[in-house]
């Protein structure tokens, strides 16, 4: 197995921990999306495969967005669930 290999196997690694833990509605599911893409895009470019760095690249933006996303979502869940809190107290 050639460092090539070995590095595409950490990526679905990653690939597999993201799926579970998006599964299980956990944010850290982007970390294990992230760390599989960026393994795609350094074995794209060890083998010379722009396509697996392009697509790779597009998703490791896709999953730094989504992660920016959910974090406003959950302050925004976490604003409401407050302010509901305070009215009916109120």
């Amino acid at each position: 197995m050639n460092v090539a290999d070995m590095i595409g196997w950490v990526g679905n690694i990653g690939f597999c921990s993201g799926a579970y833990l998006v599964a299980r509605e956990k944010k850290s599911a982007f970390f294990g999306f992230a760390w599989g893409n960026t393994s795609y895009i350094i074995q794209g470019l060890l083998l010379g495969v722009p396509s697996l760095v392009l697509i790779s690249f597009y998703l490791l933006s896709m999953n730094i967005y989504g992660y920016i996303n959910w974090t406003k979502n959950e302050r925004k869940r976490s604003d409401i669930i407050r302010t509901n809190t305070n009215l009916r107290k109120g």
